[in-house]
Parts: structure tokens; sequence; C-alpha cells
């Protein structure tokens, strides 16, 4: 590792590590990406736990069907809390 490094055990001398800030930059990371919420929500389709019940489920809905009573509990939860959800998911980076 050290040989691919150019380096040796003891690290680099002042003189070495000069040399390669400036002929490599800093070290640093790229900043991270904010990805937006419809980015978000795409990207979760690709998780089989949420695409198969949506494929599933939104054309009986939008053929009339009504929820089980567990959904329909389900959903008047996530509906109580929509705010608070929409607020938690602004807040993060």
């Amino acid at each position: 590792m050290l040989r691919t490094l150019d380096s040796g055990p003891r690290g680099l001398t002042d003189v070495e590590a000069d040399a390669r800030l400036a002929r490599f930059g800093e070290s640093t990371l790229p900043a991270r990406r904010t990805v937006s919420w419809p980015g978000r929500f795409l990207r979760s389709l690709r998780d089989p736990f949420t695409a198969v019940p949506l494929s599933g489920n939104v054309p009986a809905f939008a053929r009339g069907a009504h929820p089980g009573s567990q959904a329909q509990s389900c959903l008047d939860r996530m509906h109580a809390n929509w705010a608070k959800a929409r607020k938690e998911v602004s807040a993060q980076p």
C-alpha cells in the first residue's frame, strides 16, 4: 500500500506534502447533494416492498374499491400526521 502511494512508514516530509497539495489539491469529499421529494419518491419505487403494493392497490382504488378496516385505520393515522410528516421531510438536508 505504501509503495502504491509513494510513501513510507513515517509518512511524507513537509516538502513532499506541500508538493502533493500543490499538485492534487485539498483532500476533501465532494459536497453532499440534496434530493428533491419527487426524486425520493421515484427512488422509493425501486423498492419492491413499495412498488408491488402500489402496483396492485392504485388500480383497485381507481376502480372504486374501498379499503378494509385496517387499511382505513392506517390511512386515517397517516392523514392525521400529514402536516407533521411534511415538516419533518422538509427539514431534512
